[in-house]
């Protein structure tokens, strides 16, 4: 990591913009440092990380569930894994397998919530899919049949149980 040459680049692209005929409001709308820096690099703020987890928690279907509880269930998980994990390391073969469970079990406590919640989300999104083509039949015998289109959806997902028609519902 180079900072005087990213500092050079930067100078330099400066130099490059500012020769362009750029319209004024463009040129004080332009942050340097952003457009060089890497999209990944930016840090995620506590807001960012709850919308992002918000909108996850709906993916999955979980839509009572508020983000600070399932970051209250990532904690227990860290601190009870972690717990277990010192519990069982008094057992251990080897000073290997010991910090591999002292280190092992809040690691593993604090991924596992996010990963199960990841493994719904897709599960989720395959029953969907699946259930796409059947609601689309039927939809399309209702509206033909005669009904209004809404009366053919609610009647679509009295039909159809699963995430598809809880999606229409709302």
């Amino acid at each position: 990591f180079d900072a005087g040459r990213i500092g050079r680049d930067i100078a330099a692209a400066r130099d490059v913009l500012r020769s362009v005929d750029l319209h004024p409001e463009i040129c004080t709308c332009l942050d340097f440092e952003e457009v060089i820096r890497a999209p990944g690099a930016r840090r995620m703020t506590a807001a960012d990380y709850e919308s992002t987890l918000r909108m996850r928690l709906l993916q999955a279907g979980m839509y009572g569930f508020r983000p600070s509880r399932f970051l209250m269930f990532r904690v227990l998980g860290t601190v009870g894994l972690g717990g277990l994990g010192f519990l069982y390391s008094q057992n251990a073969p080897n000073d290997l397998w010991r910090m591999l469970m002292i280190g092992g079990g809040p690691v593993l406590g604090f991924m596992l919530p996010d990963t199960m919640l990841s493994m719904k989300i897709a599960r989720r999104q395959r029953r969907i899919e699946r259930d796409c083509a059947d609601m689309i039949d039927l939809l399309a015998i209702t509206v033909q049949a005669g009904l209004g289109l809404d009366h053919a959806l609610k009647l679509t997902c009295d039909r159809i149980d699963g995430p598809l028609s809880d999606e229409i519902r709302l």
